[in-house]
């Protein structure tokens, strides 16, 4: 289901649920007092006792429900207000990175990756306190590259939140280049274009869910080996206008990576929201990504080519 039509049936829904609170309000009152007055009749104090009591009881309740209803259903809008601050934060660090990478551009040698990797890590962490206070519950969020050749393809991670850091730093390094595209449901389906984007609230119950860091024999059974059991993956993209040979312009679509944002806790995205979140940071990330990989290449360049001429000043 796309974002629009799950926003029109929401507001549908909405409006069937203030239409029936309307009506059912405006039935109840007068069906509460035609029900006093027709007790009146009896002479029984304790009847007319009775009524009132069931009928202020029962419209307590509704009254009770309905509070319920709206205190769950606007806390959460509440929170998306609090979270647009880090959001804000987030989009000014990449406005950060950019000018940097524009600057590093012009005088390669003066780029330093571990001010890149900090400043990106810094854009994570605000995006994983978006995330924490719209959902009330911990989120991890890494960005991820795509490398290899056509048909081979992989997803590397590039960087990833504070907390996640710490807990996958060893499983980084050993798993480099494994996390094959074609072998993660996730960035299969991205890549393929069969998903805009991948939402799900309990990987658990996924049918035939495909992840590099599960073993493919388990089936899922017994304890769950990843950290995280919902998760929300964005790819981070480009569109380009190319003329085929038949002089036809048509659109193509590039993936730089990903954004991947997942939790521990089940049920926590949802589509209406969070999807457009995440999706703002994922597109910000873009101009990061182009951009990146050429400095850092001139970098290293600009620094050998500076070695080399020291070393052989050195030799003479």
């Amino acid at each position: 289901m796309s974002s629009s039509e799950h926003s029109k049936r929401s507001s549908a829904a909405k409006l069937i649920i203030n239409s029936w609170g309307h009506w059912l309000h405006f039935t109840y009152v007068p069906l509460l007092i035609a029900a006093y007055f027709v007790s009146g009749v009896s002479e029984s104090k304790e009847l007319k006792l009775l009524i009132a009591y069931i009928a202020v009881c029962v419209y307590v309740l509704v009254l009770m429900g309905l509070l319920a209803y709206f205190i769950i259903s606007y806390s959460r809008k509440a929170r998306y207000a609090e979270a647009l601050y880090c959001v804000h934060s987030a989009i000014h660090q990449i406005r950060d990175i950019n000018i940097y990478l524009a600057h590093c551009l012009q005088t390669p040698i003066e780029y330093e990756a571990a001010n890149f990797e900090r400043r990106l890590w810094s854009v994570l962490n605000s995006v994983a306190q978006a995330f924490d206070i719209a959902t009330a519950v911990s989120n991890r969020v890494c960005v991820k590259l795509i490398g290899g050749p056509k048909g081979s393809e992989y997803a590397k991670t590039l960087s990833r939140d504070s907390v996640s850091q710490i807990q996958s730093e060893k499983k980084d390094k050993a798993k480099a280049e494994v996390h094959l595209i074609n072998k993660n449901t996730d960035f299969h389906l991205i890549v393929s274009n069969e998903l805009r984007y991948f939402l799900h609230n309990n990987l658990r119950n996924y049918p035939n869910y495909c992840n590099t860091s599960l073993d493919p024999t388990s089936g899922h059974q017994g304890s769950w080996p990843l950290p995280y059991v919902a998760c929300l993956v964005f790819p981070i993209r480009f569109t380009t206008v190319e003329e085929s040979n038949d002089g036809q312009r048509e659109d193509r679509i590039s993936i730089l990576g990903f954004l991947a944002i997942d939790s521990a806790a089940r049920g926590v995205y949802k589509e209406r929201y969070d999807v457009e979140m995440g999706a703002i940071i994922a597109d910000a990330l873009v101009s990061v990504l182009q951009t990146w990989p050429i400095v850092d290449a001139k970098a290293r360049f600009a620094k050998e080519k500076q070695q080399n001429h020291q070393t052989s000043t050195n030799v003479e």
